[in-house]
């Protein structure tokens, strides 16, 4: 007689742990001691399948061709070796065990092992192939699968009673523990701060309002050696956005399903208050929009997103590849020469800038302005009110037309299908009427917000002239980005202009800019618009008193050179002494005085031997100690890129080994990648 192999299938729960019988190890016991009553001790062999922590309602589906990770792994190779052939039994504890919905056992019985032949027994229930025997054993299994659905809407019901009563669900966040039972006495448990991290939270929101940006959070983090959330490893860009996203910090927790805030139980412990929450989600809402690019190596970005072709009005390209940062517009070559323009960022700056302590110095436009944007905010409120009132009386007409198709029922005027389709209708138009009402009543009470937002605006507008030299890269785009709407720049035959356009509600300014190196001239210019930035610079100079000697003092280069870029200025002007030609075009060297290189070298002569952004940071990377696979990681670049790059690094610097290579860049600046070396000029 051939001895009966048995598959032992084995499954809990988390909530089944504690259940008699039910346990991961009481369930192959009690199945062993099923197969001795079945065929005798020892008269029979069997393997063990197991699933922990897994429910029955997942999969796999008996009739599935394959099976997901998230499934149970055990129950698959249970069915593929039924049906390989190799089992004439399998026992489990219970019909609940294998499956918690009626098609899924059904399936596994009919599709499984009844075709190959294979007997089913559970310990704890009786089970025979008669017809009154499958029936009892499939009505337990939808017995079983209704209770599985009981739990899981029991679960939400309790889930959505503790969001509604302000409890928070879920792991606590970075600065935050889960209360010890002394401190929730009498009460659920809920979330309480942790005192040692508070400081760093409130730290990480006051570095982000200041205007650093997520990065440079992350590096001042590093740099005073604060323990990252994980304990490990660096502070991130990523973890310290999560943390300024986090509405938890303000006492705030989501109180539905949909994700609406409100206060919650631990608002009386908040780390600060929801204002200082809605400043740091209006910022991190500004520069997802409009603060867009590489604003760390990139210092002088700071109209990236307001800057425009006045002709063709495509957003200007911003090149920092190369000695002068600059904004062009990238036209059709074959398109008229005014549609391709280019300004020079550092320019574009300094007119802007002008232009705006200005208007930071006039009392009538600071008047108008915050009398624009009060009634901004006002007019906008006036129609939100306006709006509300409207779909408050929408709902008073739906209440009364409810009452009215009841009081119709009532009296039998009405059938009862025709009265379920009227109240549907009304229930659906309802509800979007009272989502409505609850976004009005939302952006009302964010009135406040969005006028402080505009009052903050016009006094940085008046604080720029004393503020602008201290401001880091990432204020100075908050400030632009904030009272400027939009710029255009224009280039014509022998004058370059750009018109700003003022989030203020001011009129648009039309403000010229320095003429020269428009793209696909169609001629070469002369007189004074041939003339060159330094070579303006140096007539200025002149004409403020200066000589060849004191030029090339101001410039920091040789006599030899001051005095011939005096003379070819000189010559184009038409003029054989730089005094008279500093004087003949007087007018155009004051407008454009800001505009103008006044000091510092002639030019940066380009080295051939400059490394490369890639190359840089590898080199970086290196001299940190970091290792080949980590530089890799944090490049997101592969690991033979990292090491080619770090080997064409030390082949340019000439050096044999990274600290060689640190020292060279340190001993010449020239060698570092373009936007490094702006940034550099722009920290000091």
């Amino acid at each position: 007689m051939k001895i009966p192999h048995v598959a032992v299938y084995v499954r809990v729960s988390t909530k089944d742990q504690a259940e008699e019988g039910l346990s991961m190890d009481a369930q192959p016991a009690n199945a062993l001691k099923k197969l001795d009553e079945e065929f005798g001790k020892g008269m029979y062999t069997y393997e063990l399948f197991e699933d922990a922590g897994k429910s029955g309602g997942l999969g796999p589906k008996p009739w599935a061709t394959e099976c997901k990770r998230t499934e149970r792994q055990g129950m698959w190779a249970l069915i593929q070796a039924v049906k390989a052939g190799r089992f004439s039994h399998v026992v489990a504890f219970r019909s609940d065990r294998l499956y918690r919905d009626q098609l899924g056992f059904l399936g596994f019985y009919t599709e499984v092992l009844k075709p190959n032949g294979v007997k089913l027994l559970f310990v704890a229930e009786n089970f025979d192939e008669s017809i009154s025997g499958q029936l009892t054993a499939g009505v337990l299994a939808g017995v079983a699968e209704w209770q599985r659905k009981q739990t899981g809407e029991n679960i939400q019901k309790t889930l959505d009673y503790r969001r509604s009563n302000g409890f928070y669900l879920g792991l606590p966040p970075y600065g935050w523990r889960m209360e010890t039972p002394a401190e929730h006495e009498g009460r659920m448990v809920n979330i309480r701060p942790v005192e040692e991290l508070v400081p760093t939270v409130r730290r990480i929101k006051d570095l982000f309002l200041s205007g650093n940006s997520f990065s440079a959070v992350a590096r001042i983090l590093n740099d005073e050696h604060v323990p990252p959330p994980s304990g490990v490893g660096k502070w991130s860009h990523g973890s310290v956005e999560k943390i300024l996203r986090c509405h938890v910090h303000a006492g705030l927790t989501k109180t539905d399903r949909e994700g609406t805030l409100g206060k919650g139980v631990h608002y009386d412990h908040r780390i600060y208050d929801e204002e200082d929450f809605r400043l740091v989600q209006d910022r991190i809402l500004r520069c997802r929009k409009r603060l867009r690019g590489p604003a760390v190596n990139q210092p002088f970005r700071l109209f990236a997103g307001l800057v425009h072709c006045g002709h063709c009005g495509a957003p200007l390209y911003s090149q920092f590849n190369q000695a002068q940062p600059s904004y062009m517009c990238f036209g059709d070559r074959q398109a008229e020469e005014a549609s391709h323009v280019y300004v020079n960022a550092r320019r574009l700056e300094a007119v802007v800038l002008e232009q705006l302590v200005r208007i930071a110095l006039e009392d009538e436009v600071q008047e108008e302005a915050a009398s624009a944007l009060e009634a901004l905010v006002n007019e906008q409120d006036d129609a939100l009110r306006s709006e509300g009132a409207r779909l408050k009386k929408a709902l008073e007409d739906i209440e009364s037309k409810e009452r009215k198709v009841g009081e119709a029922l009532a009296s039998g005027d009405i059938p009862q299908n025709v009265a379920r389709g009227l109240f549907a209708g009304y229930e659906k138009e309802t509800t979007g009427v009272r989502s409505r009402l609850v976004e009005i009543e939302k952006s009302l009470g964010e009135s406040e917000s969005r006028l402080q937002v505009a009052k903050r605006a016009q006094s940085n507008l008046r604080d720029i002239p004393m503020l602008w030299s201290t401001m880091s890269d990432a204020e100075k785009r908050e400030v632009l980005h904030v009272v400027i709407e939009r710029i255009e720049a224009h280039a014509g035959e022998h004058r370059k202009w750009i018109k700003v356009y003022f989030a203020t509600g001011h009129e648009p300014v039309e403000l010229e800019v320095l003429a020269g190196m428009e793209r696909y001239k169609p001629r070469k210019a002369d007189g004074a618009e041939a003339l060159s930035e330094r070579e303006l610079a140096a007539l200025y100079h002149v004409l403020q008193g200066a000589d060849y000697k004191k030029v090339a003092e101001h410039f920091g280069t040789s006599r030899a050179n001051a005095h011939n870029i005096l003379r070819r200025a000189a010559h184009k002007v038409g003029e054989n002494d730089p005094r008279r030609a500093a004087k003949k075009i007087e007018a155009r060297l004051i407008r454009f005085r800001s505009q103008l290189p006044l000091f510092g070298k002639v030019r940066v002569s380009f080295q051939t031997r400059r490394l490369r952004v890639g190359e840089y940071h590898v080199l970086m990377y290196a001299a940190k100690g970091e290792t080949v696979q980590t530089t890799a990681a944090l490049c997101g670049i592969a690991v033979e890129r990292v090491e080619a790059l770090l080997k064409q690094a030390l082949a340019k610097l000439g050096a044999s080994s990274v600290p060689e290579a640190t020292r060279a860049l340190e001993q010449n600046p020239h060698l570092l990648p373009i936007v490094m070396e702006h940034r550099l000029k722009g920290e000091r």
